[in-house]
């Protein structure tokens, strides 16, 4: 509800008020999809694409926040930092509900498996 409001607020030019409804979302719910990444896309717009992993660090901080730490796994893999990806696997792993949603399950083992995760050891 409050990222609808937030895109309700973003719609009549209110910024502001929509960045501060988006955030108050994602400290509801930190691992909500629509509610993160447009987090992260509203903050690309504002500072640059290198806002992408601070914007995504700042969700991970929050209590419960498990799907912040799989798109920084996804980046230090894409940046080939093995043993940073798998630190925030980890950190997701232990923070995602159990049993784990599917969506956890596909992007963490797809974001493996179309990495060649093997060639440094």
């Amino acid at each position: 509800m409050l990222t609808n409001l937030a895109k309700v607020q973003a719609s009549r030019k209110d910024e502001a008020r929509a960045d501060q409804t988006l955030w108050k979302a994602l400290e509801t719910d930190p691992n909500m999809d629509n509610a993160l990444l447009w987090y992260v896309a509203r903050q690309q717009e504002k500072e640059g694409n290198d806002a992408e992993v601070a914007a995504f660090r700042r969700v991970s901080a929050l209590p419960g926040s498990w799907r912040a730490q799989l798109w920084l796994a996804r980046s230090a893999l894409e940046a080939g930092d093995l043993r940073e990806a798998m630190a925030f696997y980890e950190a997701a792993l232990g923070r995602v509900p159990r049993p784990a949603p599917a969506d956890f399950v596909m992007q963490l083992s797809g974001d493996l498996g179309t990495r060649d995760i093997f060639a440094s050891y």
